[in-house]
C-alpha cells in the first residue's frame, strides 16, 4: 500500500516537471521579444558611438551635435528597458497566479485520488474555493514577507538596473557592436532564467502546500508525511540529509511554519516533495527513480532505479561524500532575509 502511494507521488512529480517546462516555454517569447527590441535600439545607438572608420568615438573628442544625438538614443534605450520591465511586472504575476492556482487545485485533488487508490479507503476531500486557494498562495514560502509578486518585481527591477549599467558600459568603454550585443543578450537571458527559476520554486511550493492540506484532512489514516529528496548529484546537501525524515502533517504550513533548512521548497529550484505515511503500514525499502552513470552537479546522467533506504545510502553507492558536502554547505542558502539578520519571524 505504501509503495503504491509513493508511486503516485513519483507520478505527480513527472506531471509537475512538465508543467514547469510548459511555463518556461510560455514566458520565453516575451524575453526573446524584449531582447530583439532592445538590440534594434542598440544598433541605432552604436552608430553614434563609432566614426566612419568604425573606431569608437570615445577615443577622440566627441562632436557636440553627435553627443546630443547619442544621448537621445541612450535616453530612448533606457526608457525602452524600463518599458520592458514594466510589461514583465504587469504580465508575469498574472501568468504566475494562474499557474499557481491551477497547480494547487491539481495537486490537492491528485493527491486525494492517489491516497484513495492506494488505501482503498474513503478519503475526506473538502471542496476548494478560489478565495481559500489564493489565501494560501499569498503566504510566502519563506517567511520574509515577500510573495511571488514581490519576487517578480524584485527580479525585473534588478534586470532594469543591469540593463542601464550595460548601456553605460558600452558607451563609456567604447565596446564594439558584437561585445555590446552579447552583453545585453546575456542580461536578458539572465532575466529569463531568473523567471523560470522563480516559477519552478513557486510551483513546487503550491503543490507541496496543497498535498500537505489534503493530508491534514485525512489525519485519521495517516501518521505523518515523509520528506522525499531527488536522488541525483544536484540535490542540495540539506535536502539530501532530510530524505525520508517523517514530519507532522501540519508541519511546514501556515499552521506550523517549517524550520530553516527543513521546508519545501528549501531553497530556489528545490525539487523535494512530501509523501504521506499510512497508519499501521510498515515502511519498506523500495525502488526509487534516480540518476546513475554520467550524472554530475552540472549534467544529468542516465535515468535508473535504485533500491535504497534514503539519500545517504544512495550517496554511498554513487561515491558521493554527503558529510563533506554538508560541512562545506552554505547555511545561508536556506535562510530568508530576516533569519540572516536575526530578526523575529512574522506569525501567520
Amino acid at each position: 500500500m505504501q509503495q503504491d502511494l509513493d508511486g503516485y507521488i513519483d507520478r505527480y512529480n513527472e506531471i509537475l516537471d512538465r508543467r514547469q517546462q510548459l511555463f518556461a516555454q510560455e514566458v520565453l517569447p516575451f524575453w526573446q521579444q524584449a531582447t530583439f527590441r532592445i538590440l534594434q535600439e542598440l544598433k541605432k545607438l552604436h552608430a553614434e558611438l563609432v566614426d566612419a572608420q568604425r573606431v569608437p568615438i570615445t577615443q577622440d573628442p566627441i562632436d557636440p551635435a553627435k553627443y546630443r544625438n547619442m544621448q537621445r538614443e541612450i535616453d530612448r534605450l533606457t526608457i525602452l528597458a524600463q518599458q520592458m520591465v514594466a510589461l514583465a511586472q504587469a504580465d508575469m504575476p498574472e501568468k504566475m497566479r494562474r499557474n499557481l492556482a491551477y497547480t494547487y487545485a491539481d495537486s490537492y485533488y491528485f493527491h486525494a485520488w492517489g491516497l484513495e487508490q492506494a488505501t482503498q479507503l474513503a478519503i475526506n476531500v473538502p471542496q476548494l474555493n478560489a478565495a481559500g486557494v489564493m489565501g494560501v498562495l499569498a503566504n510566502p514560502w519563506l517567511p520574509d514577507g515577500n510573495t511571488y509578486s514581490d519576487r517578480i518585481r524584485a527580479n525585473t527591477a534588478y534586470l532594469a538596473d543591469k540593463m542601464r549599467a550595460g548601456i553605460a558600459d558600452a558607451v563609456n568603454m567604447g565596446w564594439d557592436w558584437n561585445k555590446t550585443a552579447r552583453h545585453i543578450e546575456d542580461i536578458a537571458g539572465e532575466g529569463y532564467l531568473n523567471s523560470v527559476r522563480l516559477a519552478r520554486t513557486e510551483i513546487n511550493r503550491a503543490a507541496s502546500q496543497a498535498s500537505s492540506h489534503i493530508f491534514m484532512q485525512n489525519a485519521d489514516i495517516l501518521d505523518g508525511k515523509r520528506w522525499n529528496a531527488t536522488l541525483d548529484a544536484r540535490t542540495a546537501p540539506k535536502d539530501a540529509a532530510n530524505d525520508r525524515k517523517v514530519y507532522d502533517l501540519a508541519y511546514d504550513t501556515a499552521e506550523m511554519p517549517g524550520r530553516p533548512g527543513e521546508r519545501i521548497p528549501n531553497h530556489p529550484n528545490c525539487r523535494c516533495k512530501y509523501s504521506p505515511v499510512v497508519s499501521g503500514v510498515k515502511d519498506r525499502v523500495r525502488e526509487r527513480i534516480a540518476r546513475g552513470a554520467g550524472d554530475t552537479p552540472s549534467e544529468f546522467g542516465e535515468r535508473t532505479y535504485v533500491k535504497v533506504a534514503d539519500y545517504r545510502e544512495y550517496a554511498k553507492q554513487r561515491g558521493i561524500d554527503l558529510d563533506e558536502r554538508l560541512r562545506n554547505d552554505d547555511p545561508g542558502r536556506y535562510l530568508n532575509n530576516q533569519e540572516r539578520r536575526g530578526l523575529p519571524q512574522p506569525t501567520f
